[in-house]
């Protein structure tokens, strides 16, 4: 397992722990997700992933609670996982069962995916809302259609397409200027979470901008505290 920690800017005990799962071939290279999510999609071994993942995060938070200390996790989802009414439905009340702490289990999924899938947005959005999972939407690109996916899908973060420091998009007189996007974003209820922060004078700028979250681009073993004894 590796994960990345998504601060937050507000409150540092806020902060999220994203799992992506570490796949090595026999010959010891690490697939990226685009080398593997299509297949795995076709061959159903993407549900198998899934619940591997869920498990995982469920023991993350479970370590957590034992420890009084508060975990947030965000877990990729893909929504072949959730075009079967009777399959998402048994996902989704298995962890209702369990009782989680609200927000404490984040589902990931991408703005690309969404718009494919916007005839089921507000179905999987209603019952992902009953289990208390929120929703983040990522390679968010600010359009339109994008503010309409995210309303629809009763979302909770968005994740901005990734971006550096001589980006337009830091430009004040922009129309689509971070900081239009992120007042916007506010005045919907989202949070806003920044990708592939990797100096700390990108992240000052940032946080002026009253950005909530950023997330670098380091990988570490997670949670120390809550796994050391």
């Amino acid at each position: 397992w590796q994960y990345q920690t998504i601060i937050s800017t507000q409150d540092e005990t806020q902060e999220i722990y994203q799992l992506m799962l570490q796949i090595i071939t026999e010959s010891g290279k690490e697939l990226s997700g685009s080398d593997y999510l299509e297949v795995a999609s076709k061959t159903g071994l993407i549900m198998v992933l899934d619940r591997f993942t869920l498990e995982h995060a469920i023991r993350i938070i479970r370590a957590g609670e034992q420890k009084n200390i508060y975990s947030r996790t965000l877990l990729n989802q893909v929504f072949s996982d959730y075009q079967s009414r009777d399959l998402r439905t048994k996902k989704l009340a298995t962890i209702t069962k369990l009782n989680l702490p609200i927000g404490s289990m984040i589902f990931q999924f991408s703005q690309n995916e969404a718009v494919e899938n916007i005839s089921i947005l507000g179905e999987i959005a209603s019952e992902l809302k009953q289990a208390k999972i929120k929703v983040c939407l990522s390679d968010f690109d600010f359009t339109k259609a994008a503010w309409n996916i995210a309303r629809k899908f009763n979302v909770g973060w968005i994740r901005l397409k990734p971006f550096d420091k001589h980006s337009p998009i830091l430009d004040s007189d922009n129309p689509d200027s971070l900081q239009k996007i992120i007042r916007k974003a506010h005045v919907l209820g989202y949070k806003v979470i920044v990708t592939r922060v990797d100096s700390a004078g990108f992240a000052a700028d940032l946080w002026k901008l009253d950005v909530d979250y950023l997330q670098g681009n380091f990988i570490q073993t997670p949670v120390r505290d809550i796994f050391s004894d």
